[in-house]
């Protein structure tokens, strides 16, 4: 196993001091939803709007499988 698969695998949480980096988890379905389904935030990137929350939550399933599996490296960011 590589190194960047170790570290992603479980990717620890980072701390500033205004905010959190961590996981995406399922839990983050509503506000991801918020921004997700907006057109203009989507406009110039490689997704569509989200058309629904439960397409938000599909979505964010397959999140958490692709960190098990150390495929996924985005963070979430929250105030601390």
């Amino acid at each position: 196993m590589n190194d960047i698969v170790k570290i992603f695998t479980h990717p620890p949480k980072l701390y500033t001091d205004r905010l959190i980096l961590r996981q995406i988890k399922r839990s983050d379905a509503s506000d991801l939803y918020e921004y997700a389904r907006n057109p203009l935030v989507t406009e110039y990137l490689l997704w569509a709007p989200h058309p629904d929350r439960d397409y938000t939550v599909r979505y964010l399933k397959q999140v958490e499988a692709s960190y098990k599996k150390g495929q996924y490296f985005d963070w979430g960011i929250e105030l601390r």
